[in-house]
């Protein structure tokens, strides 16, 4: 028994939507494109095996619903707000700053903190929604988790990273309570393939941010199992 792997790069090719058919015994999703997505989606609606599976990967690209999976689930998170409008803000910067997000962003584009409500006049949401986190200032570098099935890695790095090696960062040894946690978040959605943004403040380890391992360069893999 072996197996063939083919690389689809949607992106760059016409689909035929009314031929996108299951072809393959595994489909693994990396792109973070609405249209790797999509196409996640529809081979899902037709029985295909996917990792991590459509579903999940569509709550996990909404950060509203990410954030709400994991404060039911008990995990330390940022307190969380969402508007339409920069102004509703405006009384929660009382309690200190705000870490503005997009909804539906990944890998930290779009993501600047608002200290005072001078600076809500400048905000950008060309009419969607506005995912704001309260600030807590880390306490050295950010804690980057990645998890496949049983194994986890752990990399501290500078956010936001201005250079090749810091975005690389470094390894650290996960600790007990960092393992739990890490292996916490993955429960409440399911999954066995992720990774999480840690932050300390004043010792305590808060979950910031958590998602697939992924990129918008990335290719859908497809894996096939076939007789040698």
């Amino acid at each position: 028994m072996g197996e063939r792997v083919d690389i689809i790069y949607p992106e760059e090719q016409l689909i035929d939507v009314s031929k996108v058919r299951v072809e393959h015994d595994l489909y693994v999703l990396k792109s973070v494109t609405e249209l790797s997505l999509s196409l996640a989606g529809a081979l899902h609606a037709a029985g295909a095996t996917i990792i991590n599976p459509y579903p999940i990967a569509a709550m996990l690209r909404d950060k509203i619903i990410t954030s709400h999976v994991l404060l039911m689930a008990g995990i330390l998170y940022p307190e969380t707000f969402i508007t339409a409008h920069p102004k509703h803000l405006a009384s929660l910067l009382d309690d200190g700053p705000l870490v503005l997000k997009p909804s539906r962003g990944s890998q930290g584009r779009g993501v600047y903190t608002i200290w005072d409500s001078d600076q809500l006049d400048n905000v950008s949401h060309d009419g969607g929604l506005i995912f704001a986190q309260r600030y807590h200032r880390p306490q050295g570098r950010d804690l980057k988790i990645y998890v496949i099935g049983e194994h986890m890695f752990g990399v501290r790095r500078i956010w936001p990273a201005h250079s090749y090696e810091e975005k690389l960062g470094e390894p650290f040894t996960i600790t007990p309570e960092i393992h739990d946690i890490a292996l916490h978040c993955g429960r409440a959605f399911g999954l066995e393939l992720y990774g999480l943004d840690i932050i300390l403040n004043e010792g305590k380890p808060y979950v910031v941010d958590m998602a697939r391992p992924s990129s918008k360069r990335s290719p859908m893999t497809i894996v096939f199992s076939t007789l040698l």
